[in-house]
C-alpha cells in the first residue's frame, strides 16, 4: 500500500504541527512498516531544518519524496493534490493538519486536529486569522470530522471539547493520537549560551499569544525578584510584533536585565536551554496538548504548569501545578520549585520520564499504523 505523508507545513511557520509530523515520522522510522510511505513536500530545502531526521527516515526505508509547491490552503491545491495522488497511485493520504480538499480526493484520508482554541477561546487570540474567522474555522473543523476516514486528536481534552461542540455522532471517526515525543537526540553541552545566564534561570518556551498567559508569569516573576531570587527568566520563542504587550510589561516593571527574550532559537540552542535551566514554566490558559511541558523531562528537568486544559493530562503526577489566573498562586508554585531538594527534583523527573514513555514517538507511530489498518484492512494480510 502506498501512503502519502504530507510534510508541506515544514516550509511554513507551523512549529507545533511541524514537530508533531517529524516526531511521528521519527517513530515510524524505528518500526517495520508494511507500506510504502511517500513524503510530500513543497521543496527539498524544508527538510534541512529538522537535523536530517526526515532524510534519516528516507535512507532507512528507501522511501521517496515528491513535491507540490502549493500551501495546503492554496485554491490550486484542490486540483494539484488530487492529480498527484492519482499519478502516484496513492491508497491513503495523511495530513498532520486539519485542512484538506474535503471530499475531492480519490482515496481515504487521515487528518489531524490539534486543538480548537480559536473557537473556544477566540478572545485570547485577537490577531489570529483562525480566531477572527472562527465561525468559518468551526465549519472547516466540521467538514474535517465529516469527510475524514479517521481524525487523529492530540489529547483526550481536545476530544471532549470536540464532542461538546459538535456532538457524539460527528466524532465517531476520531481517535486520540497524543502528540509524539522524540527524545532520541537529547545531548546537551555546557557551552556558554549567548546570554548572561551564569546564575541559572527559569525557562518559558513557546509563543506570546495571550492564551499563553506569559504576562501573568512575568508579574509573578517580578514579585519573586522583589523577594530576592537570583534567577533570571528566559522567554524562548519567536518574537511576535502583534503582541508587544509582554515586552512593554517587562519595561514598565523595570526588569529588562532580568528577563531575556531569545527570539527564535535553533534546536541545538533549545536543547542547551533545557539542559541548563532550573526548570520550565508553562502558564497557558488553553492547550491542545502541551509538548513544551513534557520536553524538559527529556533533559532531566521538570515543569511547573497551569492547571488548565490538557496540561494535567499530559504531565500527570510529574508537574507542580498552579491556577493560571492567580498571580499569587503562580508565584508560590515557582517559589516552591526553587526550594525543592535534589531528591524531590529526582522524584518529579522520574515521574516525568514515565510520562514521556506514554507519548514516545514509537508508541504513537504504532497507534497510527493501527488507524491505517482500520482504513485499509487488506494491509493486514
Amino acid at each position: 500500500m502506498r501512503i502519502l505523508f504530507d510534510l508541506r507545513m515544514l516550509s511554513g511557520d507551523h512549529s507545533g504541527i511541524s514537530a508533531y509530523a517529524v516526531n511521528l515520522l521519527s517513530g515510524l522510522g524505528s518500526l517495520s512498516i508494511p507500506h510504502e510511505i511517500i513524503l510530500l513536500s513543497r521543496n527539498s530545502s524544508c527538510f534541512k531544518r529538522w537535523n536530517g531526521r526526515v532524510f534519516s527516515y528516507l535512507d532507512k526505508h528507501g522511501g521517496k519524496s515528491v513535491f507540490l509547491d502549493l500551501s495546503t490552503f492554496h485554491p490550486l491545491n484542490f486540483f494539484g493534490l488530487r492529480r498527484l495522488i492519482k499519478n502516484e497511485q496513492i491508497h491513503l493520504y495523511y495530513t498532520p493538519d486539519f485542512f484538506w480538499p474535503y471530499g475531492s480526493l480519490p482515496c481515504p484520508v487521515i487528518s489531524t486536529i490539534h486543538d480548537v482554541i480559536p473557537v473556544t477561546h477566540s478572545k485570547w487570540m485577537p490577531h489570529s486569522t483562525k480566531a477572527r474567522f472562527r465561525l468559518l474555522f468551526k465549519e472547516l473543523i466540521r467538514f474535517t470530522l465529516m469527510f475524514s476516514s479517521r481524525v487523529c486528536v492530540a489529547s483526550e481534552t481536545t476530544l471532549k471539547t470536540l464532542e461538546k461542540i459538535f456532538g457524539s455522532p460527528l466524532i465517531r471517526h476520531c481517535r486520540v493520537l497524543h502528540t509524539p515525543v522524540d527524545f532520541s537526540d537529547n545531548k546537551t553541552t555546557n557551552a556558554p549560551l549567548p546570554w548572561d545566564l551564569n546564575e541559572g534561570f527559569i525557562l518559558y518556551v513557546g509563543r506570546l499569544d495571550p492564551y499563553k498567559n506569559v504576562p501573568s508569569l512575568i508579574r509573578a516573576f517580578h514579585e519573586l525578584k522583589k523577594e530576592g531570587i537570583k534567577e533570571k527568566l528566559v522567554i524562548a520563542g519567536k518574537r511576535d510584533p502583534r503582541y508587544p504587550e509582554t515586552s512593554h510589561l517587562v519595561e514598565s516593571l523595570r526588569i529588562q536585565n532580568e528577563v531575556i527574550f531569545t527570539d527564535f532559537v535553533s534546536e541545538d540552542v533549545l536543547r542547551q536551554l533545557y539542559g541548563q535551566c532550573r526548570f520550565s514554566v508553562q502558564p497557558s490558559l488553553a492547550e491542545g496538548f502541551g509538548l513544551t511541558a513534557l520536553e524538559p523531562y527529556v533533559y532531566k528537568k521538570f515543569c511547573i504548569a497551569s492547571r488548565a486544559a490538557s496540561l494535567p493530562e499530559v504531565l500527570g503526577e510529574a508537574g507542580l501545578f498552579f491556577d493560571p489566573q492567580n498571580t499569587e498562586d503562580i508565584k508560590k508554585t515557582i517559589k516552591r520549585g526553587l526550594m525543592l531538594t535534589e531528591d524531590e527534583k529526582k522524584q518529579l523527573v522520574g515521574k516525568g520520564l514515565k510520562q514521556l514513555e506514554l507519548f514516545h514517538s514509537t508508541k504513537t507511530a504504532e497507534k497510527w499504523l493501527d488507524l491505517v489498518k482500520e482504513i485499509l484492512p487488506s494491509s493486514n494480510k
